[in-house]
């Protein structure tokens, strides 16, 4: 292990940070201007008390111990500090800590604490440490958010420290070998927005899936899938940390889930890495789930002592398929590959423009609509337009039948349930003056309920048998049963609203929705709970146009709070079906 900083490369000594600015260590005769520049920074964030103030002005005193670094702009300005300890004075073996982290306000923006971390990553490696740690004031959020963004994740077993007449310090953790790069992963989701595939053609998409978590050690399993995948994050925790009393016996299982196959239509956003697929689109979002999940999955690789347990992180295809006795929809098809059967809950993610970025939608019970479909074709008697007491006229019937249908939903259905039943197509005849033989009409209901779904299917035989009845024609009803309704776990609602307090994000409400969403099939399927949530994706930067739109554009700073988030998600769900306490 070096101890001097003598044998730092000049890269770590004087390093260039763009714009003609660099990262150096501080001469003496600087530390009065070091203590200037932090004093303002810190009061710029938060109210500091008159012992923080002290301790941020004794630069000289704690460079006996410490490391002082500065970044300084072309002009010769100290813009920024921060504070590592020299590699002797290290209060734990495997830790390199730096503190003290300040940028001047009129230099926020520029990357220059971003820079000053990486730095701290780059100088804990060098001097062979395997994790970088800071301890931060609970108010920090505008540090935090670096932190979280550079990969680090917070450990809250390590949060002892108290200070300024009762403060907890929150600790961040990150690998110095191998830290989560989430500006490098969202460069990927770029690529990933500009190569949409269509369902059960992802390969490429696959592949670069398998391609990031085999560069950063996730393993993947090996099932029969064509398109998607399975990985898998084992757990080293000792068995001991878990509870005498847990919810299983031994090694809990959870699954994680993001869908990867884009829409046939074609994208009308104007982005820089808008598709490059003709008449394909990312217009749903999947782009975005995918990479949260690959940054779940990465942090998760790190985290691997904090939890006894297995993580499975499903990259599911072909979501956006109807499923059919021909062609299952993508969820089916995972779960026929019987990789999932031992999972204990099931969690996924789909990102919304209704909430902003830094806001996670949690939902109790239903929280997607089941989906049906229902095709009609009526047949009544041609005859010539003049003479319509000839014929039965299905269009006519068409109409009286759209009608009755139409009321079912209002009539035959709690009106406090969530419900729709909405005729969407109508083909009948084939020119002005001729009654033709027969009319078509085709529809879909959603629900929520599982009983409102059967009333509704009910009620459909019945109007199509008795309208054509009563006009004297015949009609031929074919109901297709797709997703069922997605019914969200309460306990698990409760672990998830925690986990999005624990990464210092914001909670709501997930907004009601009767759209599709085969995420379902893993908790009918199995009988296993599950939980499905919502990653907030609108913000002022971008357009708030809905899912399935051509211009649906999603906010990537979405994907740290997101993956932050769903990693955590992960070690509290783990933790409590191991029996412990969790926080």
């Amino acid at each position: 292990m070096t101890h001097t900083i003598a044998d730092l490369p000049k890269s770590l000594t004087h390093r260039d940070i763009g714009h003609g600015a660099v990262i150096r260590i501080a001469r003496e005769d600087e530390y009065p201007v070091v203590a200037k520049v932090l004093v303002e920074a810190f009061e710029a964030n938060d109210h500091i008390s008159d012992l923080y103030r002290n301790r941020l002005q004794s630069i000289a005193q704690r460079s006996e111990r410490e490391h002082v670094w500065v970044a300084e702009d072309a002009d010769s300005r100290i813009i920024g500090a921060y504070l590592t300890p020299k590699p002797d004075a290290t209060e734990e073996p495997d830790t390199f800590g730096f503190n003290t982290l300040g940028v001047l306000p009129t230099a926020q923006g520029r990357g220059v604490g971003r820079s000053f971390v990486r730095h701290a990553l780059d100088l804990g490696r060098f001097f062979g440490f395997p994790r970088l740690l800071i301890h931060s004031g609970p108010n920090m959020k505008t540090a935090h958010r670096l932190y979280y963004r550079c990969g680090f994740v917070r450990h809250r077993e390590l949060e002892t420290l108290v200070v300024d007449g009762g403060q907890r310090l929150l600790v961040f953790v990150a690998d110095t070998d191998d830290p989560v790069d989430f500006d490098e992963l969202e460069q990927e989701y770029r690529w990933f927005h500009a190569h949409p595939e269509l369902s059960y053609q992802e390969f490429a998409t696959t592949e670069r899936i398998k391609a990031i978590l085999q560069r950063h050690g996730v393993e993947i399993l090996d099932t029969d899938l064509s398109t998607g995948l399975i990985a898998v994050v084992r757990g080293t925790a000792s068995e001991s940390h878990a509870g005498e009393h847990s919810a299983r016996s031994q090694n809990p299982v959870i699954a994680l889930r993001g869908d990867i196959d884009g829409l046939p239509l074609r994208e009308d956003t104007g982005l820089l890495y808008a598709s490059t697929t003709p008449g394909v689109a990312h217009a749903c979002g999947h782009d975005i789930n995918l990479t949260v999940a690959l940054g779940a999955a990465l942090l998760l690789q790190r985290r691997r002592a904090e939890f006894a347990g297995t993580v499975k992180i499903i990259f599911q295809p072909a979501e956006e398929v109807k499923s059919d006795e021909h062609t299952p929809t993508g969820a089916v098809r995972v779960l026929n590959t019987h990789a999932l059967d031992d999972v204990d809950v099931f969690f996924g993610t789909h990102d919304t423009a209704a909430l902003p970025v830094g806001v996670i939608g949690v939902r109790e019970g239903g929280a997607s609509g089941a989906v049906d479909k229902f095709q009609i074709t009526i047949t009544g008697r041609g005859t010539h337009a003049a003479h319509p007491d000839g014929g039965v006229n299905p269009i006519s019937v068409l109409s009286s039948m759209v009608d009755a249908l139409q009321a079912i939903a209002g009539q035959r259905v709690d009106p406090t349930h969530p419900r729709v039943l909405t005729v969407t197509h109508v083909e009948a005849g084939t020119t002005w003056n001729i009654v033709p033989e027969q009319a078509f009409l085709e529809g879909t209901v959603r629900t929520c309920d599982p009983a409102d779904r059967d009333t509704i299917e009910q009620a459909v035989r019945q109007v199509v048998g008795g309208v054509a009845a009563a006009w004297g024609a015949s009609a031929d009803l074919v109901w297709s049963s797709n997703a069922p309704a997605v019914i969200n776990d309460v306990h698990w609602a409760k672990v998830a609203r925690q986990a999005v307090n624990d990464v210092e994000l914001e909670t709501r409400e997930s907004p009601a929705t009767l759209g599709g969403e085969d995420f379902s099939y893993y908790t009918q399927v199995t009988g296993k709970p599950g939980l499905f949530v919502h990653v907030g994706v609108g913000s002022s930067h971008f357009a708030a146009e809905s899912i399935h739109s051509p211009r649906f554009t999603p906010d990537p700073r979405a994907i740290v709070p997101g993956a932050q988030f769903l990693s955590q998600l992960a070690v509290a769900a783990l933790q409590e079906l191991n029996g412990e306490k969790v926080q």
